[in-house]
């Protein structure tokens, strides 16, 4: 798996990876600036509990305080604006940096139906390169609706021409916190094989 040096970063930054961190920060990307109250209903957590989410991002340098609520300093915003989390047609659409290759969207598409808990809202997994969007082992039928989806996420995040990405496609109700697993299941990978190479 290649993922961009982005990615990597931000494996680094988060405490323990952890993948209810990742959800706020993508919550807050795109809904900024963004109060203790609103965040707390996004990520269906108690308001204490959104306040000490906010600290530990403020502690560790990804968000700081406005007068309208948390936004992302410019070094989240770098770190995170390659990561796509967006509805598109019928579904939400999550794009993150990594490339992997056929034979590892099995393993993907199970470490995410783990960490989601349920099979339900996913739709499927496939692969950007060269500009364009594959989405191996899925029928035909399904995947021209998928492949469709993909290209108009590509054409207006130009970016995705010139990087190999993994695209997820869920239903459209599953946003933020469908989004922020997937890119959980990258950042958890880099991380054991970061551990496992410096423990050879």
């Amino acid at each position: 798996m290649k993922c961009s040096k982005n990615l990597e970063k931000l494996v680094r930054k988060v405490p323990k990876n952890d993948p209810l961190l990742l959800e706020a920060l993508l919550v807050i990307k795109y809904l900024e600036p963004i109060g203790r109250i609103l965040l707390s209903r996004m990520l269906d957590v108690g308001e204490k509990r959104s306040r000490n989410i906010l600290l530990t991002l403020r502690r560790h340098g990804f968000v700081e305080h406005t007068r309208g609520g948390a936004v992302l300093t410019e070094e989240a915003k770098q770190l995170l604006d390659i990561i796509v989390c967006e509805s598109v047609d019928n579904y939400t659409a999550a794009i993150v940096p990594c490339a992997i290759d056929s034979e590892s969207i099995l393993e993907v598409r199970d470490l995410l139906v783990l960490s989601l808990g349920s099979p339900k809202p996913l739709e499927a997994i496939g692969v950007i390169a060269d500009g364009d969007a594959v989405f191996p082992g899925v029928p035909e039928v399904y995947a021209r609706s998928y492949v469709s989806a993909a290209r108009k996420l590509i054409a207006k995040k130009l970016f995705l021409l010139n990087i190999d990405a993994s695209i997820a496609l869920f239903q459209r109700s599953c946003l933020y916190k469908c989004c922020s697993r997937f890119l959980h299941v990258f950042t958890s990978s880099l991380m054991r094989s970061a551990t496992m190479s410096r423990t050879r």
